[in-house]
């Protein structure tokens, strides 16, 4: 797990070097558009037909430069960077284990509705990180996040040049770690599923006997073992 993340923090860092080299080769090319509009004088045309001048046009350009920002995929803090890596590396036997335990717990609905984002169907998490998961895609237990990623928000949009500074072009990541949350059965409804219903028509009015047997009667039959045979028959 160390030396995959290693690896990923190492891309990270490149990545990073390489959007700061974006940013600020945009910014040069915003200051020099900046400059030549200053030493221009203005011509526009305020009267039909309207014209700009050569130096508001570029003044125009200059504003509209923009650059997408950048979203680490993993998080900053290094138990949490590790928990996605064993999320994404778990031994198959581990796997397929917590798989059934999972399936147990959630049997009546195995397929439960949330609210939860999944890591590997995010960008840019899914490029950055599914190289290194060694799981199938149709597990039950998967790395979800009750947060979104910048990149599911308006936030995402592409930031201007002209008032945006370096680092806000690089986010840290906005995923929680999380797996997908389970949702256990109610005792009573545990209860009802486990209870034998009666269907022959002669004894379908005693269900609710059946229904209301506790642990204290189960006992008693349990124990008629321990009586002797002359009570038992009195019984």
């Amino acid at each position: 797990m160390i030396k995959i993340l290693t690896e990923i923090q190492a891309q990270v860092e490149k990545d990073k070097n390489t959007k700061r080299e974006e940013v600020i080769q945009e910014k040069a090319k915003y200051d020099e558009l900046m400059k030549q509009a200053t030493e221009l004088i203005c011509e526009c045309k305020t009267e039909y037909p309207y014209t700009k001048c050569d130096g508001c046009k570029m003044v125009q350009k200059a504003n509209s430069m923009k650059v997408e920002i950048y979203e680490c995929p993993i998080p900053s803090r290094r138990e949490s960077a590790l928990a996605v890596i064993f999320e994404l590396q778990m031994p198959i036997e581990i796997r397929c284990y917590r798989d059934i335990l999972w399936q147990f717990i959630n049997r009546p609905n195995l397929v439960p509705s949330n609210n939860m984002n999944e890591w590997l169907s995010i960008s840019p998490h899914r490029s950055k990180l599914s190289q290194y998961n060694n799981g199938s895609y149709d597990r039950k237990v998967k790395l979800v996040s009750s947060t979104k990623s910048i990149s599911q928000t308006h936030y995402f949009a592409p930031r201007p040049i002209s008032c945006t500074i370096l680092e806000d072009f690089l986010l840290e990541n906005s995923l929680h770690v999380q797996i997908s949350p389970t949702k256990p059965v109610a005792f009573q409804d545990e209860c009802r599923t486990l209870t034998p219903q009666l269907t022959d028509s002669n004894y379908k009015l005693l269900q609710f006997s059946v229904d209301n047997t506790q642990f204290v009667q189960n006992r008693v039959i349990a124990q008629l073992s321990n009586c002797s045979s002359s009570v038992i028959s009195l019984i």
